[in-house]
């Protein structure tokens, strides 16, 4: 049987700092305790005494909590199948090589081969194979989406080598990807070889990409003419038509009546980015719960309707965007502007997005999207199939609109079809259509299934300059086959009217705050010194940031001999990285977790927080002292086999050094400006309380049990609750927690607490 879990009770940190009230305040982010007395929770946001739990994937090295597996194999899309000796390109050292190429295939990247063999070297390490998005020029430089280490040992050759390279972003047709490889721990530039073939002067193995070179001055050049690297990938496509399997139980607490009903919702993330967006089916149920303990309540899969569960997928794109310089889009008065597109799968038209700004000047009035079929040129023709309306934009930054179409137009796969936008009650040229014309004169195009086109009446279409294409995103309906043990999420939210547990208290705690950035910016100026002075609040309310990790105490011990009680401060960090690494995938943490599972990773972020005085040199001290968290977490993400900074353990090869930054913040009225800054950001934030002693009044009503703080203590034998406990300076105990959300100028529910902002834990 397949669970999901939710635990609906979690910790809210009050910030006391009295304001206005206000009618209502929903929470603009989520947070979760990382103590050893909660269950791991999962998300939940919370609006006016509604709660909805989002049940996301959880630590790697396990199963996600509801996941279905909508891909069928890997599919062959790019390859340059010829390895030729002749033609073979060392790389090593500083010397690095990749090739790009553009997919023709919609879906997370499968299977990567490259045909390598070794050269000559005293040192040779490991390979260091990545996946970039390549800039307007073609050149590797954009976001880094996935990244994989070969070993040494595996590599002898000559030989097809596969790269466990796959991306859980998924590639985008006519989009231009740089597969790079490196072996920087080599001895020198010689060490390997990456085998290519080259079409001489006339001719071009594979004109969807090239061969390119950088020798350590962070440039690409071209390795050779008519060269290209002889390489393989593969797509995993949709499973349109898999069979149902069985699926397991939804399952979930609350901590509150003893019955709730509540609504149990499955939902899909359709454009890929990581959040969930589109609802697929939901049921009714009723939850039970206990103020006292978990109690579990199963909704089977199998209780909602049967599949398939129809959702809009996206199937085309062009997102590269010229933002500087001039527009080559404006369209409005008796100016249209049009992009062409082919679809990769026959199915009805879901939705249309397209960048848009207003132009100044200008009147600007309702804009319309059409779907025209096209002529034997390639221009629009005839009368248009679909039409949709945007209304008026007004701002003149470019953002993305959603033009929703009915079910009535089926788009025949392959088939030119054009996007045509007009304002026809607009003053000309109201507004700005971006797109991409920057390689207008090169080789690099950024949609190669279609090309833009514009028109001003009473003449006809004419086509934009080579390689220019609009930016768009066009998605299809589709239908979802479940399978359990996926490796894709399908999320579940429950819609509840759950009770609040509120608090009231009445001492004020010192507190301090790590914030961590893995895009390592410049620590923000102004910082001053002081103390957050803060209030606890027991509440169902759990994460609705995305997927934030909830780790827990104890850690594991990866080796190093640890006493693993008052952990609580490298819990927070590791339920930090785990974010950026795993759910954000950011460029500036891939591979800080390196797989780990969360306590693993705590295990070792303790030691570069020196947490019970586990590093050398030693003072004595228990708990984590706050002068080292900064720098705790900064060594912790650098950290790698090339790197050790002094640790006696050596990472995995999958253990990848970041440069991350890490500053505190403990002035109240500053660190409140720059928590909700990070928290809007997306950015959770590390904080500690000085003094963490909660102490149950007993009071209660029939929607709230009141809690308050105890007398400040100073040590363990003192405290009154079983919470974990840490240093935050080196002559008090207190409690780390990770803050992922705030609530500003609130009042909870049947309380006599004036309006005030609070930290959502």
């Amino acid at each position: 049987m397949l669970y999901v879990r939710a635990l609906s009770v979690i910790l809210i940190l009050m910030l006391a700092m009295p304001a206005a009230p206000q009618p209502s305040s929903p929470i603009s982010a989520v947070s979760k305790d990382c103590g050893s007395w909660l269950e791991p929770a999962t998300e939940l946001a919370y609006d006016d005494g509604k709660s909805e739990i989002y049940l996301p994937m959880p630590a790697t090295g396990q199963r996600p909590a509801v996941a279905f597996q909508p891909f069928a194999a890997d599919v062959p899309d790019q390859a340059q199948p010829v390895a030729s000796e002749r033609q073979a390109v060392y790389f090593g050292g500083t010397t690095i090589l990749a090739q790009t190429f553009q997919a023709d295939l919609a879906g997370p990247l499968g299977q990567v081969m490259v045909y390598l063999s070794r050269g000559n070297a005293t040192a040779y390490g490991d390979v260091r194979a990545t996946l970039r998005r390549c800039d307007a020029a073609g050149y590797p430089t954009g976001d880094l989406l996935a990244s994989v280490r070969l070993p040494e040992a595996a590599i002898l050759g000559p030989a097809w080598y596969t790269i466990p390279l796959t991306s859980r972003t998924s590639l985008i047709p006519d989009t231009a990807y740089g597969l790079i490889l490196a072996a920087p721990e080599a001895s020198g530039d010689t060490a390997y070889r990456w085998f290519a073939a080259s079409g001489g002067a006339t001719g071009d193995p594979y004109p969807g990409g090239q061969a390119l070179r950088s020798q350590g001055s962070g440039l690409w050049t071209s390795a050779g003419q008519h060269l290209d690297f002889a390489f393989q990938t593969s797509v995993r496509l949709p499973r349109w038509n898999a069979p149902w399997l069985e699926l397991q139980a939804v399952r979930f607490t609350a901590f509150g009546p003893p019955k709730t009903q509540a609504r149990v919702s499955l939902w899909v993330d359709g454009d890929e980015d990581g959040t969930p967006d589109q609802e697929l089916t939901t049921i009714n149920a009723e939850v039970q719960g206990s103020r006292v303990e978990p109690r579990w309540t199963d909704v089977l899969v199998s209780d909602f309707p049967p599949p398939p569960w129809s959702y809009c997928r996206l199937d085309q794109g062009q997102t590269s965007l010229r933002l500087g310089g001039r527009t080559f889009g404006n369209f409005g008065g008796p100016m249209a502007k049009a992009q062409t597109f082919r679809p990769a799968q026959s199915a009805p038209l879901c939705s249309v997005q397209v960048p848009i700004a207003a132009v100044p000047g200008p009147v600007h009035d309702a804009i319309a999207v059409e779907i025209y079929p096209t002529d034997t040129t390639g221009a629009p023709a005839g009368a248009p199939l679909a039409t949709a309306t945007l209304g008026t934009v007004s701002s003149v930054t470019p953002s993305w609109y959603v033009a929703s179409f009915g079910a009535g137009l089926n788009l025949a796969q392959g088939v030119a079809y054009a996007l045509v936008l007009t304002s026809t009650n607009s003053g000309r040229g109201a507004y700005s259509w971006y797109g991409d014309d920057r390689d207008a004169a090169g080789g690099f195009d950024p949609y190669r299934h279609g090309q833009s086109w514009e028109m001003e009446e009473p003449g006809g279409w004419g086509a934009l300059a080579a390689n220019t294409d609009l930016a768009f995103r066009a998605s299809l309906s589709s239908q979802w086959w479940p399978n359990a043990w996926g490796d894709q999420p399908l999320w579940a939210v429950v819609d509840a009217e759950l009770a609040v547990l509120g608090a009231d208290t009445s001492s004020a705690y010192q507190g301090r705050t790590w914030f961590i950035n893995p895009a390592s910016p410049a620590q923000p100026a102004g910082e001053a010194n002081g103390n957050f002075l803060i209030r606890l609040v027991v509440a169902p309310h759990n994460n609705p940031l995305p997927f934030v990790a909830d780790g827990q105490q104890p850690p594991s011990d990866p080796g190093y001999g640890l006493i693993t009680s008052t952990w609580s401060t490298p819990t927070a960090v590791i339920n930090v990285a785990a974010y950026w690494d795993r759910v954000r995938q950011h460029p500036g943490a891939v591979g800080a977790m390196n797989g780990w599972d969360d306590k693993s990773a705590a295990g070792h972020a303790g030691w570069f927080l020196d947490t019970n005085d586990v590093a050398p040199p030693h003072d004595g001290h228990v708990g984590t002292l706050g002068r080292d968290v900064p720098a705790g977490i900064v060594n912790y993400a650098r950290w790698d086999a090339t790197n050790t900074l002094g640790n006696p353990l050596v990472p995995p090869p999958g253990k990848i050094g970041q440069p991350w930054s890490a500053w505190t913040v403990d002035q109240q009225p500053l660190g409140w400006g720059d928590l909700k800054a990070e928290i809007d950001a997306g950015r959770p934030v590390v904080t500690t309380v000085v003094f963490w002693n909660p102490i149950d009044t007993g009071i209660e009503d029939s929607a709230a049990r009141y809690y308050t703080w105890g007398p400040q203590i100073t040590g363990t034998a003192q405290l009154t609750t079983t919470y974990p406990l840490t240093f935050t300076e080196s002559f008090v105990h207190g409690h780390a927690v990770t803050v992922v959300g705030y609530r500003e100028n609130y009042t909870p529910p049947t309380s006599s607490l004036p309006a005030t902002n609070w930290l959502i834990v």
